[in-house]
């Protein structure tokens, strides 16, 4: 998944769709997006999604947006927490830290509300920057 806005230059464009990645409209509710998304889980492929939906600089629980939980969970998708760790310069060094699968959906197997899913998305996030120190 990635912001449509990367989709605009043309070379990129071509780039991203080889790479299988497809444009998320972070503006409104992307229901075409979400249920892209759903297909590649439940066809259990990998799908990338930052949970800030953005690059940031500091971790903030509050920045998780509860859509990544709604999807591992309707997916019944185990959460694979990754840590990006750059200086955010061309060609500097980027470190990649992997934790263990999380299944949420038998931590929380029932119907969740919205709130539910910001605690949970705000948990996956904590996780992830637990692997960074």
């Amino acid at each position: 998944m990635g912001k449509k806005e990367l989709f605009k230059n043309k070379f990129f464009n071509i780039f991203l769709n080889w790479l299988l990645v497809f444009p998320v409209d972070r503006e409104v509710t992307d229901i075409g997006a979400v249920k892209k998304a759903l297909r590649v889980l439940k066809a259990e492929k990998v799908l990338g999604i930052f949970p800030e939906g953005t690059r940031v600089y500091e971790f903030n629980p509050k920045n998780a947006k509860a859509g990544v939980a709604l999807l591992a969970l309707k997916s019944n998708s185990p959460v694979i927490p990754v840590y990006i760790k750059s200086s955010y310069k061309l060609f500097s060094k980027v470190y990649i830290y992997i934790g263990k699968p999380i299944n949420y959906k038998n931590i929380y197997p029932g119907k969740l509300d919205m709130d539910q899913y910001n605690i949970i998305s705000q948990d996956i996030l904590a996780k992830i920057y637990a692997l960074g120190g």
